[in-house]
């Protein structure tokens, strides 16, 4: 973060004091979602509140529509989860994730008045994944991680 200000009227103040209420941020290494297709469940993720959940649509043997639901989340200011458009089995193999059988392909965000915010991302591995060396390894491109904690720096005394 880049701050600048100048002239006289910063001259009139006795102190300013940069405060902030939270930042967001991850690790590089968690930047990952692994999913068991065959167990129909996610064995890492970035933090515990990723779930998968059921479509309310008839599914294909390799859609997996993950979840994740975040408390006092300044959900205004948030991003929404994006993962990449290809997958690494087991074995090291990469593939291309498929077009959802459904209805489009990617995810959805949502807030409410409490600033509770979710995501619900739609991710066809393709039929044939299930017969690939399990777990399956999405990587995470981007990804709302609220930390809150106040802090305040003194700028100018």
């Amino acid at each position: 973060m880049l701050m600048y200000g100048s002239g006289q009227k910063y001259a009139e103040y006795d102190s300013i004091r940069l405060k902030t209420e939270g930042t967001a941020a991850v690790d590089k290494d968690q930047l990952q979602i692994v999913i068991d297709l065959k167990k129909k469940q996610i064995v890492e993720a970035p933090d515990d509140r990723f779930t998968l959940i059921s479509y309310t649509r008839t599914a294909g043997p390799g859609e997996v529509l993950i979840h994740r639901e975040l408390e006092n989340a300044y959900a205004g200011e948030s991003l929404s989860l994006s993962l990449d458009d290809s997958f690494t089995d087991a074995d090291g193999n990469v593939h291309k994730r498929q077009s959802p059988e459904g209805y489009s392909q990617g995810g959805h965000s949502w807030s409410n008045k409490k600033d509770t915010m979710g995501d619900d991302y739609d991710y066809n591995f393709g039929k044939d994944a299930v017969n690939y060396p399990q777990p399956l390894t999405i990587k995470v491109k981007q990804i709302w991680m609220p930390i809150q904690d106040t802090q305040a720096v003194e700028l100018l005394k």
